[in-house]
């Protein structure tokens, strides 16, 4: 390796001369600038650089980390940082920079060069496969550190470990070569898995983070852990290296760091602005913290002296006894005054706490705004106060479930004063079952489930009447409290119009239901009549004439059954309908004979009326089938098809009988059935065609 050139980045000159004489030493060439700036030109000028040591701190400027990452985004040079700072945040700018090393300063010549000589034997192994050989057999460097070094392939199992490893582990490395990294244990609570670890580092290259190992003893060990993918020239995943940092007692210097700053933040946040330190006769000590504005006399002038010979007037001995009487009794004290200072009268609160047996501390806050805030808000009340008053609905305001306010509307609505209701507990208006339901609104709200802030519930008069409200309330701010205001509506007499109107409905829905049960019945009642009627009668034409009466009823019947049962009373599905009546007039017409029906429709809306004359034009075509087409035919048929054209829609009626002997001996029929067919597509503003070369099959178009 001797003969390779090294570009040294050192701001300082006389580290920067005992390097490169130490490198020289070595037979390597030396090339040494003092900035980033510089450090990025003589990369660019200087192709034969074959490693770069780089400081961190170079002054102004660009910085170490930043020159790195400018040169190693152009160029494929092994980079070494060499910094006196072991800091964690100063380490972490390095992370994912580069991986061939981090020297401190001053750890000695052997390190330094080892260092530089395993940098080259890194960046040489990238270029061949056989990487992970190479480092196992030159690991005399990482022996050398105080930090855990354990290279793995890439499925985890373990190739290498260095000898601090060994010895904080208690295992040899015959006894962990060849294992898998999980042999280190786990505790997920406290650090990252190994099998995280692993996937987190061939996913990105690189991972950071906390993990815990085990010793034999079953001891825990906390571990600052990097890892870095070792990749070949090809790019190609070969194995992996971690370096860790023991950090378990670094942890628990944290631990107990943390708990004495929880601590001083808890002092410090009672700390409101000024703080002032007295001794038990009431001079001042010491005042830190503080704006020269806000203090009566500069600091300087104060120190020594007694606050009754400092602040005039009565103030300053009460002041001065109240420090006395706090330091006496042990007891914090709480005052308020007013003072004039540079700034102007202000308002000052002070908090004297106690802190030795001949000493105490002072916390003083300007609360000059917070005065005037109050006193604005005092008028403000008053405003709206007379508002409130005025208003129609109750209104009240509630903390810590206590009555803190409420409007005399309010009041009479329970029947008791304002001032009874000012030390009554909000909770105590509400009846049993209303406070169940608001508990259970607040087991819901608590649960997570979005509830709206207006509710119904019952509460009881002082006099024990229940009344019906209306509740919307919203949760608000009052004198810097979170507080419940809310508007309640008695709506007692609400209710009751609302359960008459209810009674109301429901009579008339049962009168509706019986209406139309009626209206059923009566048409079953006309439909038999007439069967009865047909049935007497030994006159076939009369008996066929009230036969097409009772299913021209029957039609009407099956359409007013269907309207009634669907959502909607304007319209019915065609398909629906048809499908329930030609079954029923193939059962009244056929007389016991087998005719099959084919009902082939689309699902099309319809209004009753246009329902009502498709029922009249089928029972007519179907009645007309039944009793003269199918003599002498084996395997009678009907079959109805109904669909949507461009122009509107299309019924077509078919049957396999023997048909009428011409056209025109059905045009010139004056029967009353073909003059309701013809009536009834008029009204539909349609056209009936009618084929009989075969069978009969009409056609209507509308």
């Amino acid at each position: 390796m001797a003969g390779k050139r090294i570009l040294l980045v050192e701001d300082e000159v006389i580290i920067a001369l005992d390097v490169i004489s130490t490198l020289e030493e070595y037979n390597y060439k030396v090339l040494s600038v003092n900035t980033g700036e510089k450090a990025v030109q003589a990369v660019k000028q200087n192709p034969d650089i074959d490693l770069i040591l780089m400081d961190i701190n170079l002054g102004k400027g660009m910085d170490g980390t930043a020159a790195a990452k400018l040169i190693l985004e152009e160029y494929d040079i092994p980079l070494i940082f060499l910094s006196s700072h072991t800091e964690r945040e100063i380490v972490e700018k390095t992370e994912g920079i580069t991986s061939y090393g981090y020297i401190v300063k001053n750890t000695g010549e052997t390190v330094l060069i080892q260092s530089i000589k395993m940098a080259f034997r890194l960046f040489d192994a990238t270029l061949k496969k056989n990487e992970k050989e190479e480092l196992q057999l030159k690991s005399l460097v990482l022996d050398q550190i105080a930090d855990h070094v354990t290279i793995t392939d890439t499925n985890g199992i373990i190739t290498y470990m260095n000898r601090i490893e060994e010895k904080d582990l208690g295992y040899s490395r015959g006894e962990l070569i060849g294992k898998p990294t999980s042999i280190f244990g786990k505790d997920p609570s406290r650090g990252a898995t190994q099998e995280e670890i692993l996937t987190k580092t061939l996913e990105k290259g690189h991972w950071r983070g906390e993990v815990i190992n085990y010793t034999r003893d079953g001891n825990a060990i906390i571990l600052d852990c990097r890892t870095q993918l070792i990749k070949d020239k090809e790019g190609n995943p070969i194995c992996l290296s971690g370096i860790s940092t023991d950090i378990t007692e670094r942890k628990k210097t944290e631990e107990k760091l943390q708990k004495s700053e929880s601590l001083q933040r808890l002092i410090l946040s009672a700390i409101p602005d000024m703080l002032m330190r007295f001794d038990g006769e009431g001079r001042y000590l010491d005042i830190v913290n503080y704006r020269e504005d806000e203090l009566i006399l500069p600091r300087e002038a104060v120190i020594g002296k007694t606050v009754s010979s400092i602040i005039p007037g009565e103030m300053g001995k009460i002041l001065e006894n109240t420090i006395r009487n706090a330091v006496k009794t042990g007891k914090m004290e709480k005052i308020e005054y007013s003072l004039n200072v540079p700034a102007g009268l202000c308002d000052f609160e002070a908090r004297i706490i106690p802190i030795e047996k001949n000493e105490a501390i002072s916390l003083i806050r300007d609360i000059t705004e917070k005065k005037k805030a109050e006193k604005v808000l005092e008028e403000n009340e008053e405003k709206y106060r007379l508002l409130v008053e005025k208003a129609h609905d109750g209104i009240e305001i509630s903390q810590d479930d206590m009555i803190i306010f409420c409007n005399q509307q309010f009041a009479d609505m329970l029947g008791y004063s304002v001032q009874e209701l000012k030390n009554i507990s909000f909770l105590d208006i509400f009846t049993k079952e209303g406070l169940r339901n608001l508990y259970k609104r607040q087991e819901q709200r608590l649960s997570g489930k979005p509830l709206p802030n207006q509710y119904s519930t019952t509460f009881k008069k002082k006099d024990g009447t229940i009344i019906d409200v209306d509740v919307k309330y919203e949760i608000t701010q009052y004198r810097n409290r979170p507080a419940t205001f809310a508007i309640i509506r008695d709506i007692t007499e609400k209710k009751k119009a609302e359960d008459k109107i209810r009674d109301l409905l429901n009579e008339k829905e049962l009168l509706l239901k019986e209406t139309h049960h009626r209206i059923k019945n009566n048409m079953a009642f006309i439909r038999s009549l007439l069967k009865l009627q047909a049935r007497s009668k030994d006159n076939p034409e009369i008996q066929e004439s009230l036969y097409d009466a009772a299913g021209r009823v029957q039609s009407m019947a099956v359409l007013y059954d269907k309207l009634y049962r669907s959502q909607a009373f304007g319209a019915l599905s065609a398909k629906e309908y048809l499908s329930t009546l030609i079954p029923e007039l193939n059962n009244l017409y056929s007389m016991g004979s087998e005719i099959r029906i084919l009902i082939d429709t689309e699902d099309i809306i319809l209004d009753p009326k246009t329902l009502y004359s498709l029922g009249i034009i089928l029972n007519e075509c179907v009645t007309n089938s039944i009793k003269h087409a199918f003599e002498n035919v084996e395997n009678p048929e009907i079959s109805i098809q109904f669909f949507k054209t461009k122009s509107g829609k299309r019924l077509i009626y078919n049957d396999n009988g023997t048909g009428v002997p011409s056209l025109d001996t059905l045009h010139g029929s004056s029967t009353f059935g073909l003059q309701l067919l013809n009536m009834m597509i008029s009204q539909l503003d349609g056209t009936m065609k009618i084929d009989t070369q075969k069978s009969m099959k009409i056609t209507f178009d509308f």
